[in-house]
């Protein structure tokens, strides 16, 4: 059996490594020429690493990042509104490079670069995907994991672009150590802006600013160091020391977009996995997670059915609806902490201040609770 995986993301590469364990031949088809060390950081909850668990590369990737044993929630001032312990969960701050790479490396020479997939074709005991030079390629399956915009949804659906979740993300890495951030991964909240530090391991801090503006008209933001310092003049420790130690060039931005949960995610041999089935803001930190959890589940799915058509549909039917729920869980944390009133910011801090740690471990239980199969 042979599966054609378009796009190579997390997404994409991990759903590539779970087919293989269960073996199908895999083909990854990634329009870029190389993969490179570009991108910032993420956080990995413990069901992402659980997922990569399973995957075979849960302990290469440890071996990459820096753990963290509590999250935190602050005022721009410093004073906490939420502080979690995380007791035995997992949470792994790593650069996202490195994360693809230990993936790409584990996968070898069914990565396929510099490839693009420009239409595909159901033949029904079979599936083909068309590329860019006019080459054909034949599978049992097809899996289009190219991202937010992609073309295989697009082709499949027709469901329209993303919506703009009204927000932009700007993020950087840089090389910078600080106390305060030892074992921790902070987000800082204002009035239609907030900050987040992540320790990324190897002496590396990845930040992220969101802030609340109109639309972009571009894919890729260049970051502006100066409008972002001054977003996050006078706040805490060490914001201001963290955006002053980053390269104006390594500050880069996007539009946050996301999707209403779709009622289905195939047709035939093809489905669609990760972002270009479930596009999340990244308020929860999930989206790389649910990514994983997809590309276990369909791994699973296909090896435990009687044909391949089967093995796809059950794979949607076991993920649509906890993916849908946490698309819609993020967004409603997205449009909370990113409240830009006077009012509604003062209401929001007295809310999370408000709520005793047991309701927030039980919230947080929920995302992050999820039973995986063996592969």
């Amino acid at each position: 059996m042979r599966a054609l995986v378009v796009g190579g993301g997390i997404g994409g590469l991990g759903a590539a490594l779970g087919l293989r364990r269960v073996g199908f031949e895999v083909v990854v088809l990634e329009q870029t020429p190389r993969l490179e060390a570009v991108g910032a950081g993420l956080g990995l909850a413990a069901n992402a690493l659980l997922a990569l668990d399973r995957l075979g590369v849960g302990d290469a990737i440890r071996a990459r990042g820096e753990q963290a044993d509590r999250l935190l929630a602050r005022k721009r001032g410093g004073e906490i509104l939420i502080d979690l312990p995380l007791e035995g969960r997992e949470m792994l701050g790593i650069h996202r490079a490195d994360l693809q790479e230990v993936l790409a490396r584990a996968l070898g020479e069914a990565l396929r670069l510099g490839t693009m997939c420009t239409g595909v074709r159901d033949g029904g005991s079979y599936v083909t995907a068309v590329l860019d030079e006019g080459e054909e390629v034949e599978g049992d399956v097809l899996v289009g994991a190219d991202g937010i915009r992609s073309q295989v949804r697009a082709g499949m659906l027709g469901d329209g672009p993303p919506s703009y979740a009204g927000y932009t993300g700007w993020r950087a890495v840089t090389d910078f150590q600080h106390e305060t951030l030892r074992g921790v991964m902070t987000e800082t909240w204002g009035r239609g802006v907030r900050f987040g530090l992540v320790p990324i391991g190897a002496g590396r801090l990845y930040w992220f600013v969101s802030e609340s503006a109109r639309e972009p008209d571009a894919p890729l933001l260049r970051g502006d160091k100066a409008h972002l310092a001054r977003l996050v003049g006078g706040w805490h420790e060490p914001i201001e020391a963290a955006v002053a130690s980053t390269p104006g060039e390594a500050i880069s931005g996007t539009g946050i977009y996301w999707r209403k949960p779709a009622p289905t995610w195939g047709r035939g041999r093809v489905t669609l996995l990760g972002d270009a089935a479930h596009p999340m803001t990244p308020d929860l930190s999930q989206g790389a997670a649910q990514a994983l959890e997809d590309a276990v589940l369909l791994a699973a799915s296909l090896r435990d059915a009687g044909e391949p058509v089967e093995g796809l549909r059950r794979y949607e039917a076991a993920r649509r609806r906890r993916a849908g729920s946490i698309v819609r869980r993020s967004r409603q944390a997205g449009r909370l902490a990113q409240s830009s009133t006077a009012i509604a910011a003062a209401v929001r801090d007295r809310l999370f201040a408000a709520l005793p740690a047991s309701v927030h471990r039980i919230q947080q239980a929920r995302i992050l609770t999820t039973e995986l199969p063996t592969l």
